[in-house]
């Protein structure tokens, strides 16, 4: 599939730049975790949930939440902290 090979670059990115306690859960079930010990799970719903991934800001992952294409599931606090420490990553690009 098309979003398979861009979207495990682009988490694999983030688990190299980004410790956070924070863990991601795709739609088909694979995770990607931020720490050894995550607070937080996001649950993407698909594909659109993953933009929000791809070129990371607090608005855009806020976004992805506000418009129900992420569940987040854990310590609200948590999931801030984890959420600025994805945005700041989107300083790097995901994509080499």
């Amino acid at each position: 599939m098309f979003w398979e090979r861009p979207l495990e670059h682009a988490l694999s990115n983030l688990k190299k730049n980004v410790n956070a306690p924070v863990r991601v859960v795709l739609w088909d079930g694979r995770e990607v975790a931020f720490s050894q010990e995550p607070e937080v799970t996001l649950h993407l719903k698909g594909t659109r949930g993953a933009t929000a991934l791809m070129k990371p800001s607090l608005l855009s992952l806020a976004e992805a939440y506000i418009d129900g294409y992420v569940d987040l599931e854990g310590d609200l606090n948590a999931a801030i902290r984890g959420a600025e420490a994805i945005s700041r990553s989107g300083s790097r690009p995901m994509f080499d």
